[in-house]
């Protein structure tokens, strides 16, 4: 995406000569080849049809444009008393924001600057120096000194390398016709400070929870716990069991049963 192109001197003449023909924003734009809303905007924002003027939309364009650019708390001390008092009081930014818009609703154009945004406040409010704001006394109902970043959050990603997907598993364990299959998952507990496996017959439905220790949830601890219950069921406890790919940090591809009585150890895979 290029950058975008600001208006012009001449544009907003154009603009302004426009207006005084009184013709539509869209003919408007169409002169100067600009989008409508810009032009809707540009006026919207100094002064309306009314009092719109190219020359002083074009300083205070410029000014604004200016950086760094003086904090309305900073610039306003009235403002900044109010948003004070209000925050001594106990309300958060949202509360003191929603309160001056309602104190000041239907007020006329200049008393506009004594109503602020929450984002504003939050701006101001970290960038003051450390320990300002317990001087003032204040205290933000969350405790912190700094903002959270705001946007999401990267996935990591997959944290099992050469993990087979579900969709790879034999036609006879999807349609459940053949009993003996088993499926494996892992529940996580509030916050993270439990854990527990469950494996179930895919025919039959029937579940086996499985306790983890201290609720670790590791892959050796898992498939170690896995395989024990596995081991210990009487025969004959099913063919294999698979680990959904749902829930991939139990870290267990699949883990095949075979009665102690019968040949061949316990196999399992690790992913």
């Amino acid at each position: 995406m290029g950058m975008r192109r600001m208006l012009t001197e001449a544009d907003r003449e154009e603009i302004s000569r426009g207006i005084t023909e009184q013709a539509e924003g869209q003919v408007i734009a169409e002169r100067i080849g600009r989008d409508p809303s810009v032009v809707s905007r540009d006026v919207a924002r100094h002064g309306g049809r009314t009092r719109y003027r190219a020359v002083l939309a074009a300083r205070a364009a410029a000014a604004s444009r200016c950086r760094p650019k003086t904090r309305k708390l900073d610039a306003d001390p009235d403002l900044r008393e109010q948003v004070l008092g209000k925050l001594r009081a106990g309300c958060s930014p949202d509360q003191v924001a929603g309160r001056l818009r309602h104190e000041h609703a239907g007020r006329h154009a200049e008393r506009v600057p004594a109503t602020v945004s929450h984002e504003a406040i939050y701006t101001w409010i970290h960038a003051l120096p450390k320990g300002e704001l317990a001087k003032q006394g204040i205290l933000l109902r969350s405790g912190r000194s700094t903002r959270r970043p705001r946007g999401r959050r990267s996935s990591p990603g997959a944290r099992i390398v050469g993990m087979r997907s579900i969709d790879a598993r034999p036609t006879e364990v999807t349609d459940r016709a053949v009993p003996g299959h088993w499926e494996g998952d892992l529940l996580i507990g509030r916050a993270g400070r439990s854990a527990m496996a469950t494996l179930v017959e895919r025919t039959s439905r029937y579940t086996v929870p499985v306790a983890l220790p201290a609720g670790r949830r590791d892959a050796t601890t898992t498939a170690n716990a896995l395989i024990g219950s596995v081991t210990e069921m009487p025969a004959p406890p099913g063919r294999q069991a698979g680990q959904a790919r749902r829930a991939p940090r139990l870290g267990v591809r699949r883990v095949r049963h075979q009665h102690p009585q019968r040949a061949g150890p316990v196999k399992s895979g690790s992913t």
